[in-house]
């Protein structure tokens, strides 16, 4: 016999007695389950990250105000980028992007020394003028050193790692302050998907 899934709709609700069991997802299909549902701490964490992707907004996803303005009131055409300085830098930054930081900058003051009239822009300064020009900007995020969390959604405010321990801001620093310098061991980037779009 050959056994067809289809679809969870047409699944037969399991009986008890004769009577449908109570808390079958079938019986209940606007069921939400609510953090006081659950029982189990991964199940709880779920649920919390559910609720705040359910919750989320563009006012309260941590974008500057400059680029929600951006992707309320979009640019129409392509960017107009006539800067040949401008031009030049992001050309040899796409062109050292599996070299270092010090690649560009060397290549930058070897251009600058030769060619007197070019104003050749750090790595700092072209990054905010592409991000400027582009509206895509990165959001720098805090996380375990050991890479076992991000300290976003309900693990924000920890101080440190729930998985193994690790204090998530420097702990000389964060110690001698009373908990008042709170700078992370370690940070990462998403990129948000409406400047992109």
């Amino acid at each position: 016999m050959v056994h067809d899934p289809g679809s969870l709709a047409d699944a037969p609700i399991p009986q008890l007695d004769d009577q449908p069991l109570p808390n079958h997802p079938l019986v209940d299909r606007d069921l939400h389950p609510t953090i006081e549902d659950a029982t189990l701490d991964d199940l709880k964490i779920s649920l919390a990250f559910i609720n705040l992707i359910r919750s989320a907004t563009l006012d309260n996803g941590g974008l500057d105000p400059d680029t929600i303005h951006r992707l309320r009131n979009p640019k129409q055409g392509p960017p107009d980028v006539d800067d040949p300085d401008l031009i030049l830098a992001i050309k040899i930054y796409l062109a050292t992007t599996k070299a270092s930081q010090d690649t560009y900058t060397e290549v930058g003051q070897a251009i600058s020394e030769r060619f007197e009239e070019c104003e050749f822009l750090s790595m700092d300064c072209l990054k905010r003028k592409i991000a400027a020009i582009t509206g895509i900007v990165p959001m720098v995020h805090n996380m375990c050193i050991n890479s076992c969390v991000g300290y976003t959604g309900p693990f924000a405010d920890l101080t440190h790692c729930p998985t193994c321990g690790t204090s998530h801001y420097d702990p000389l620093k964060f110690n001698a302050s009373n908990g008042e310098i709170r700078i992370p061991q370690q940070t990462f980037c998403t990129i948000p998907l409406g400047p992109q779009i």
